[in-house]
């Protein structure tokens, strides 16, 4: 393996994709503009610990509208494994396993602003900080990301953080839902092509 190639990351983008959206693949395309991306894996949970209802549609659905974007897109792949394990999904029970299945590379974690807030609470959180480093997108409305890595960095001194130069969508996947419920369609920005026409084809999200 060449120099360059051990410092590339396998990056994981975990979610609900309930459905995926514009803003997940601009997070996605943050992180490949960064560089040092090796592979993105598009991990959808079973179900997120901090959320009480299940996703809106079935597991297959929300599979089948991911592959609908990501096959056409050079060095991501969908990552399964925690639809087949019983919800909740932790994130640490997940890296553990891809480490246990051969995965050699280094690790980052994708998310936005928000999402990183919450560290602290998740599973063996310091666990998490020595498996993998976060790459984190900033989110409208927040306070500053380094007065926010100051806080949660008191929880979890270990952790590894990258800033990527994002420009927040403003996207709400339940404002979406609520589009798509009433038949709307949300525009291409929102929704990319292939997944607004699987959604119309199988009536999903519809009210009623």
């Amino acid at each position: 393996m060449g120099a360059s190639a051990a410092h590339e990351r396998c990056v994981i983008l975990g979610g609900s994709f309930d459905p995926v959206h514009g803003a997940h693949l601009a997070l996605a395309e943050a992180a490949q503009a960064r560089g040092a991306v090796a592979e993105l894996l598009w991990l959808p949970a079973a179900r997120s610990p901090f959320k009480d209802a299940a996703p809106r549609i079935a597991d297959a659905d929300r599979v089948d509208l991911l592959r609908a974007v990501v096959e056409a897109r050079p060095g991501e792949r969908i990552e399964l494994c925690e639809l087949q394990r019983p919800a909740p999904s932790y994130m640490v029970d997940t890296l553990q396993l891809l480490k246990a299945n051969g995965e050699e590379r280094p690790l980052a974690l994708l998310m936005g602003q928000d999402t990183l807030a919450g560290l602290p609470r998740w599973k063996q959180a310091d666990e998490l900080t020595r498996l993998a480093e976060f790459w984190v997108a900033p989110r409208p409305g927040a306070a500053p990301l380094d007065e926010q890595l100051v806080e949660v960095r008191q929880a979890l001194p270990g952790l590894r953080v990258t800033t990527l130069d994002f420009v927040p969508t403003g996207l709400s996947s339940t404002a979406l839902r609520a589009c798509l419920a009433r038949g709307e369609d949300p525009g291409a920005e929102a929704l990319p092509r292939p997944v607004w026409e699987l959604i119309q084809a199988r009536r999903l999200y519809r009210a009623g």
